[in-house]
């Protein structure tokens, strides 16, 4: 618990003893009284004043107001101004990078002070987090290596943290993440109403992501309880170690591996991965089979394609905006709660048709 932290608490039990309407010591009484620094006692003031609990009148000091909370934090409504890290790793991601910046005018628009912090590694930050104290930490960890000494470090400085993309079950935070079955049956079923009797999966290959092994569980599941024959699974890179071309050759000869052994391709695919669209056209181009006429795809995830104007792909996502709404939801579940459990909320995506898919063509692509 930071020292800022210490003198909320501190304070606010000294709210809680002093009836509606009594006058609390002055700045200095309290600073001379807790030990603490003038920053730290005018924060916790302004917290338990932007919380209803206490008043401030120019020339005369602080007060308990006749509303004051008679629970921990319960009077927390979401009209509170809260103070909030958002961090970002640094890793490129430009989908990563739209959420952000949603999530970042959502809470500004609700009148909270946000600080944003891009990060390479923990002690980029350490001063940060050694000398702030936060009502939230919001993470954005994308696909880096979340350590629990970061988690640790956080959980000194916040009192509530929310982590976005990363499922963390088990770690004593909040988390949010998109529903990764629900995203599988979505794909799935539109390709099925489209008449498509065989549907692969191509997944990028990536062992410690945990992700990529949900959505080929979710998919092997659907396709036994829909019966559908062929659902081959296509694991490859996305990128190479090197560097972040993408690994179209790579893919293409896995897919062209199995339709020499298989005489055929599935008339359909769900993409799933860091793949990019003009990666996918190339793919299958370079198959002899064109996106829809031989073969549909609908993607995973993608919130949009950034390289091929004007959209194209048929795609099963959540936009910055909902994710921004959501992560807003559960800051008011939390403030309304702030000693319950850790919450786990899966975000439903949405189908968002597009040119890339349509009605199954017969005897295509053999």
């Amino acid at each position: 618990m930071s020292i800022t932290t210490k003198t909320y608490e501190a304070i606010r039990k000294e709210v809680e003893s002093t009836p509606p309407g009594g006058k609390l010591p002055t700045v200095r009484a309290l600073m001379g009284r807790l030990g603490a620094t003038q920053f730290a006692v005018q924060s916790a003031l302004k917290a338990l004043k932007d919380e209803g609990i206490v008043s401030t009148q120019v020339g005369r000091g602080s007060f308990v107001s006749d509303s004051k909370a008679k629970t921990s934090t319960k009077s927390q409504s979401g009209n509170q101004s809260l103070n909030v890290l958002l961090m970002t790793h640094s890793m490129r991601s430009g989908r990563g990078d739209r959420v952000a910046a949603a999530i970042y005018d959502d809470l500004m628009m609700a009148g909270n002070s946000v600080l944003a912090v891009t990060y390479n590694d923990l002690s980029s930050i350490e001063s940060v987090l050694v000398n702030n104290s936060f009502d939230l930490c919001l993470l954005q960890p994308r696909r880096s290596v979340l350590p629990v000494s970061v988690l640790a470090s956080l959980k000194k400085c916040a009192k509530h943290i929310i982590i976005e993309g990363r499922a963390l079950e088990k770690m004593d935070v909040d988390i949010i993440y998109r529903d990764r079955f629900e995203s599988v049956k979505l794909a799935c079923s539109h390709l099925r109403q489209l008449g498509h009797k065989s549907i692969g999966l191509i997944s990028e290959s990536h062992p410690e992501k945990v992700g990529y092994h949900d959505i080929e569980l979710a998919f092997s599941l659907y396709c036994e309880a829909a019966e559908i024959d062929q659902a081959p699974i296509i694991k490859s890179k996305a990128f190479t170690d090197i560097d972040t071309e993408d690994c179209s050759e790579i893919l293409a000869s896995k897919l062209d591996e199995h339709r020499q052994k298989h005489s055929s391709l599935p008339t359909a695919f769900v993409v799933s991965g860091h793949f990019s669209g003009e990666c996918i056209n190339q793919v299958f181009k370079s198959l002899g089979l064109s996106i829809p006429e031989d073969v549909s795809v609908v993607r995973i995830r993608a919130t949009g394609d950034l390289n091929i104007p004007g959209g194209f792909f048929t795609s099963v996502a959540r936009t910055p905006d909902q994710i921004a709404k959501s992560i807003h939801k559960m800051i008011d579940r939390r403030l309304a709660a702030p000693t319950s459990e850790p919450m786990v909320y899966r975000d439903k995506p949405v189908l968002k048709t597009n040119k890339s898919s349509r009605r199954v063509k017969i005897n295509n692509n053999n």
